[in-house]
């Protein structure tokens, strides 16, 4: 292999190796850009995740009042029935 032959070969590897480093560098950026989408995405569910668990509460906390109505109405009409089938004949 002559001089002239080495110098074309090193200039085929530089050329290969320079190609592989703006493809190499291209793949980084898109997975730059995935991960900043991912990020979002992950964000906005996160949000959306805490707007429910904040309505859930807030539910909850409106049905407590009814739901101690409930059972007190519950009990009267059990102790109602109770009266009626063993104390009223």
């Amino acid at each position: 292999m002559n001089e002239s032959q080495k110098a074309a070969t090193i200039e085929l590897q530089l050329n290969r190796i320079e190609a592989l480093l703006i493809q190499g560098n291209a793949l980084r950026s898109e997975a730059i850009a995935l991960q900043k989408q991912s990020i979002e995405v992950q964000r906005s569910q996160t949000e959306k995740a805490t707007r429910i668990a904040n309505d859930a509460i807030d539910l909850q906390k409106r049905a407590r009042p009814l739901v101690k109505m409930l059972f007190v109405a519950i009990f009267i009409v059990v102790g109602l029935a109770i009266y009626t089938s063993f104390f009223r004949r």
